[in-house]
């Protein structure tokens, strides 16, 4: 699982600096701007002190641990740093499948953004969402509309955020489907 250089990516309107490779995401060119850094390393075992307490993860304001079990622990903190800490004999994809799921959506918690379960389509300018739980058939509507010519934004998670003036907007993710 190790990696010993780093990568750029963007997805959600968010740049990563990630040692840990992510095949699902396109690679950028490093901007010299603030980027959120994803580090592999010891997680910790508990907050400090914990506002929210689960069978699998601790939370506070801006410090929250998840530990998917077989799999790995995941520290998320400042809405800046993500401290990857895989189990033994981890599948790198199942390590990215957290971390670009629960995990993301906990980081953009703490950076002021909305990450929705939804996937969503652009049509006429605009964001279209479908949002429910797992396996309610988002992806595959999104995936329907795409043969029709809309363009998908995003699947499984649409992250949105808040404007100064105007509508929220909507984040495009990466470009692939969950079908």
């Amino acid at each position: 699982m190790a990696q010993a250089s780093t990568a750029d990516y963007v997805v959600h309107g968010v740049h990563l600096r990630s040692e840990v490779d992510l095949p699902e995401l396109a690679p950028v060119a490093p901007d010299g701007g603030d980027a959120v850094e994803i580090r592999l390393g010891d997680a910790g075992a508990d907050l400090p002190e914990p506002r929210l307490v689960g069978p699998a993860f601790q939370a506070a304001s801006d410090d929250c641990l998840l530990d998917v079990p077989m799999v790995a622990r995941y520290r998320i903190r400042d809405g800046r740093i993500i401290i990857v800490e895989p189990k033994e004999s981890v599948s790198p994809r199942d390590v990215r499948l957290f971390l670009l799921g629960p995990v993301f959506g906990a980081l953009c918690q703490q950076r002021g953004l909305l990450p929705l379960h939804a996937s969503a389509i652009a049509v006429e300018g605009r964001c279209v969402a479908f949002a429910g739980r797992s396996r309610a058939g988002k992806s595959t509507l999104a995936g329907f509309f795409s043969t029709r010519g809309y363009d998908v934004l995003a699947d499984d998670m649409c992250v949105v955020s808040r404007r100064a003036a105007g509508p929220p907007l909507a984040w495009p993710s990466a470009p692939k489907l969950k079908l």
